[in-house]
């Protein structure tokens, strides 16, 4: 399998200090001990995020929201009462293009 390099920087020097030692003490290469440290976190981290993920899901599926006629007409009003900054519109192919994004979309419907 090839290896990748990854330079790692230490913020603090007291925690090269300690990698260095414990590689010493036990007989195991920094690098085998940072990679261990950062599996272990990186397996802790994914499992706090799984965990806040599957909640969001359970409350998305859960969620039976319901609309007041007041709030219907409150957004009905709204999409009539103020322009919408990124509402489409219909553009001629004729009309300034600089991407050719008309071009490419232009009469794909025979």
């Amino acid at each position: 399998m090839p290896q990748s390099v990854f330079p790692l920087r230490f913020e603090e020097d007291s925690i090269r200090r300690a990698l260095k030692e414990v590689s010493e003490q036990t007989g195991v290469s920094m690098n085998r001990l940072a990679q261990e440290a950062i599996a272990v976190q990186l397996r802790f981290a994914t499992r706090v995020l799984e965990a806040r993920m599957q909640e969001t899901i359970g409350d998305l599926r859960g969620y039976r929201g319901e609309w007041s006629d007041r709030e219907i007409r409150a957004f009905a009003h709204a999409e009539v009462e103020h322009p919408d900054p990124v509402e489409g519109r219909m553009v001629e192919e004729t009309e300034a293009d600089p991407f050719g994004s008309v071009a490419r979309f232009a009469d794909t419907v025979e």
